[in-house]
């Protein structure tokens, strides 16, 4: 599973501590790094004296947001994610401070994030490069526009994701491989403009403005947040889920113009 998937998991753990005050939480399976600085989230293999509740990733044997599968798809049910309550360190923060000063950021930016994760849905969230730097070209013209990128593969579930993305031109690239300063220095900006997965549930957990790009492949009923400061953009009625390149998600990333957001962002965040 995805950090996005950590990150829903810590929403849902942090709802069953509320509750269950002197108890420690676990998934059952393993620690995630998203989970850090929480002394109540431990690994499933702690032995210590307190009451220890298992909240799992996937009750029923599938993710909140999944009713099950069919032939090469995803059959969804819908799902609101709560905001976890992720912690950036102070040390975190001041490492995060400290690469974006080498950068020349050292006031307001956005985060553009054209990454996305290749396995479960196969490329029917990617955006298109191209697109990606029309839309940096036209913010760069009015703030700084961030991208934190990993420098190496990407560890998942199924395997390494293999990565190879270019730099954006009229963008400030961040090479980091940590992916907690990653986050580090992305709540630090002003705005976040994302595909849907991790980095919009970041934006949720740490309170950023989020500019959400779904396509047709997933919609905002499975993933999306209640809070009114994310902007989501789907097409079409009901989302496919397929997990094969699909005709029907590149007519519908291509029907989401980048001229649109970046009027979306101009309008809400930069006038």
């Amino acid at each position: 599973m995805g950090l996005g998937d950590d990150l829903m998991w810590l929403g849902e753990a942090a709802e069953v501590h509320k509750q269950n005050p002197d108890a420690v939480i676990h998934d059952g399976r393993e620690y995630s790094p998203m989970w850090k600085h929480h002394d109540w989230v431990v690994a499933p293999n702690y032995n210590g004296p307190k009451k220890k509740i298992e909240v799992p990733r996937k009750p029923g044997g599938n993710r909140w947001y999944i009713q099950g599968w069919g032939p090469g798809k995803i059959i969804y049910k819908d799902y609101q994610p709560k905001p976890a309550p992720y912690i950036v360190s102070k040390e975190e923060l001041d490492k995060a401070n400290n690469i974006l000063i080498q950068h020349g950021v050292d006031g307001h930016f956005i985060i553009v994030n054209p990454d996305t994760k290749n396995t479960t849905l196969s490329s029917n969230k990617d955006w298109g490069f191209k697109r990606w730097q029309e839309l940096t070209n036209l913010l760069s013209k009015h703030i700084k526009v961030v991208r934190v990128k990993p420098g190496k593969s990407v560890q998942d579930v199924s395997g390494h994701v293999k990565y190879g993305q270019k730099m954006l031109d009229n963008a400030i690239n961040i090479v980091e491989d940590d992916v907690r300063i990653a986050f580090a220095i992305m709540s630090l900006s002003s705005v976040i403009i994302t595909s849907e997965g991790g980095v919009h549930h970041l934006a949720a957990a740490v309170q950023i403005p989020a500019y959400v790009i779904c396509g047709g492949v997933i919609h905002p009923d499975q993933t999306g947040y209640a809070a009114s400061n994310q902007m989501y953009y789907f097409i079409g009625d009901k989302p496919c889920g397929s997990q094969l390149p699909c005709d029907h998600c590149k007519d519908a990333m291509a029907r989401i113009e980048p001229r649109m957001i970046y009027e979306d962002v101009l309008v809400e965040e930069l006038l």
